[in-house]
């Protein structure tokens, strides 16, 4: 099933799904190669803008929900990151990945996927209509009150 151009399976697996943006990133991967040429004189800062714009903000459209899978089915994503990168910055295939990211400013997919699952719970968290708003009132007020009654509601 499709639900917002998400692949969903009956199993909540996130298999079908990483295939398929492989899949369509696959040509637009191929778009950065071409720019990253030496033959086009492309500006590297240029290159890694549309690395963010067309390679990382499909990535990104989702990856709270299908982010957390495991490590050998995002082991896909990872490899077009990187390679889009490498591309871009000219770098050997030796290099290792985090120095190429953090020399293009590009965060790793684990790292990124924790600063959108908390950005969505942050802002969870204190929107009015959302039952999360009452439990978190809750812990303030009694924070405010007892430490005892801080631990208990923790628990939970």
């Amino acid at each position: 099933m499709k639900i917002l151009g998400l692949n969903i399976n009956t199993r909540y697996r996130w298999d079908h799904h990483i295939n398929y943006l492989v899949s369509s990133l696959s040509s637009r991967l191929k778009i950065i190669k071409c720019f990253s040429n030496p033959k086009m004189n492309c500006n590297t800062y240029t290159i890694i803008s549309i690395i963010k714009s067309i390679l990382l903000s499909k990535i990104n459209y989702a990856l709270v929900i299908y982010g957390h899978s495991s490590n050998s089915k995002l082991r896909k994503l990872k490899s077009i990151i990187n390679s889009a990168v490498r591309s871009s910055l000219g770098a050997f295939r030796s290099t290792p990945v985090n120095n190429m990211l953090f020399e293009s400013n590009i965060l790793s997919l684990v790292t990124q996927t924790t600063v959108l699952t908390t950005k969505l719970l942050k802002s969870l968290a204190f929107s009015a209509n959302t039952p999360i708003l009452k439990l978190v009132s809750q812990c303030r007020t009694s924070k405010k009150n007892s430490k005892n009654t801080v631990i208990h509601i923790s628990h939970y």
